[in-house]
């Protein structure tokens, strides 16, 4: 068996125990005796701003990228967040494509790789102590993932442009280093839903979590006492 073949095990390999053991977390959180009483209990208390910038990195085709984003929305009883995000790809990515220039076959390797989606999300905290939470958060993607190149007389074409949808579950983990501000970082798994099968890449991948938030609840609670 070739380096490769071994490298490529490997990778699935990882892939499946990660798959399993996030599952396992969702089944324990979903079916604790607790969460409904939790989400019922959240959902009555007045509701704050949240604010986190975030940086997944993830592979395309086992080449490690980097997909910022950042998220708005509201947040209960730091219990219950939700709302929408923005991700984009920020490594760039070039692929080899031929495309038609006034009616000729051409060649470029300088096609750029474009990949971005609108992220509705949501985030149950199942543990808190101290200045550690840990949480389970769940979003979906709406966006395109396209070619980005120049011809030979310099303009500029998207080509292969296609809509996908894709679902990513995690666990993460925040940890308060000062009052107002935390990072964060976690695992999960991105699974393209709908796939955009006019480009070579795959996006189906297992995604690692860097992240920083602002404790609006704390700033909120403080100017108000």
């Amino acid at each position: 068996m070739s380096l490769t073949s071994l490298r490529t095990f490997f990778y699935h390999l990882r892939l499946r125990y990660l798959i399993t053991c996030l599952f396992l977390i969702f089944s324990v959180c979903a079916s604790g005796q607790n969460f409904e009483e939790d989400i019922k209990s959240a959902l009555k208390k007045k509701p704050i701003l949240d604010l986190r910038s975030d940086s997944r990195h993830s592979f395309i085709n086992q080449s490690g990228v980097s997909v910022f984003g950042v998220k708005g929305g509201i947040e209960f009883d730091r219990k219950l967040r939700f709302g929408l995000g923005f991700n984009i790809l920020a490594t760039e990515l070039n692929s080899i494509i031929t495309y038609d220039y006034e009616g000729i076959p051409t060649t470029t390797d300088d096609a750029r790789l474009v990949f971005y989606h609108i992220t509705p999300y949501l985030e149950y905290v199942f543990y808190k102590q101290n200045r550690w939470e840990v949480s389970v958060p769940i979003q979906f993607g709406f966006g395109n993932s396209y070619y980005t190149y120049k011809t030979e007389s310099g303009q500029q074409f998207n080509d292969k442009r296609k809509f996908i949808l894709t679902y990513e579950p995690a666990i993460t983990a925040q940890y308060k280093i000062f009052k107002y501000f935390g990072p964060g970082f976690g695992v999960g798994y991105r699974l393209m839903l709908i796939d955009n099968n006019a480009i070579k890449e795959t996006f189906n991948s297992p995604v690692y979590i860097f992240r920083f938030k602002i404790f609006f609840g704390e700033i909120y609670r403080d100017l108000n006492n």
